[in-house]
């Protein structure tokens, strides 16, 4: 006889509120009780596929022989599969309660890495928003200061100062072509194990708006894996009919370390 054991969780490792108790396990598993058969069927000197391997067949005899052999072997494994089904049946019904067990402990630790996960991603959100304003404040500035050399230049002109109406000239060109290049660096706190993707979520869908095809692509019935195939592809660009989507950002968190 051997057996698997399967131990039991140590006490006090973690502290949750939905912990269930979960008792050691002991699958015994026997020696199929059908050796001295097995043995009888493979004549105490062949194993039963060379016996039947070594059958031949060429006359009624042999007919008569290979079919009893093969009935026999047909009930033995009837047998084997009956002494085996409740152990199969034990076990199985093991493995739910494991399962069930396990399901009852990680609810509760994966609800609460997803709450984290979604006000980390709340958070980066609004660090975002706030560099996408600061980004427009110094592009309005830089926009304002274009017009106002241009004006100035406009004036320097008027008054006969050509050379000076023509650096402000260059100088509301270069203003105006900073104002397109504005990039404002604000990065969330580095830390090891955590990290970021800009992905896409649809906010609404009117099905009656959404045309059949977009870019060649069948939408209709309304296809969000289709639809979101096509807005990562444009990288937040398209513009679809009655579609309304919105850029988030994604956490990802692995183990520390």
């Amino acid at each position: 006889m051997s057996e698997i054991i399967l131990a039991r969780l140590p006490d006090g490792q973690a502290t949750m509120p939905t912990q269930p108790t979960i008792p050691a396990i002991t699958i015994e598993i026997e020696q199929p009780p059908l050796k001295e058969e097995l043995t009888r069927l493979s004549d105490g000197q062949t194993t039963i596929e060379l016996r039947a391997e070594m059958l031949t067949i060429a006359n009624e005899t042999d007919y008569k022989t290979a079919t009893s052999f093969a009935q026999e072997l047909k009930e033995m494994s009837t047998k084997i599969s009956s002494f085996w089904k409740p152990k199969k049946d034990a076990a199985h019904k093991t493995h739910k309660q494991i399962c069930e067990g396990e399901k009852q402990m990680l609810t509760p630790v994966n609800n609460a890495i997803a709450t984290i996960k979604r006000n980390i991603s709340n958070y980066l959100q609004e660090i975002e928003q706030e560099r996408q304003k600061q980004a427009e404040i110094a592009r309005a500035a830089m926009l304002a200061e274009s017009e106002t050399q241009l004006a100035n230049a406009i004036t320097a002109e008027q008054n006969g100062d050509t050379a000076t109406a023509n650096v402000l000239i260059s100088q509301a060109q270069m203003a105006e072509t900073a104002s397109r290049n504005i990039f404002i660096d604000i990065e969330p706190p580095k830390v090891k194990g955590i990290s970021q993707t800009k992905d896409w979520e649809i906010s609404t869908i009117t099905p009656a708006e959404v045309p059949t095809t977009i870019n060649g692509v069948e939408i209709r019935p309304v296809d969000e894996k289709a639809v979101m195939r096509l807005i990562r592809a444009s990288k937040g660009t398209i513009e679809i009919p009655g579609i309304t989507y919105k850029k988030v950002i994604k956490t990802t968190i692995r183990k520390g370390e």
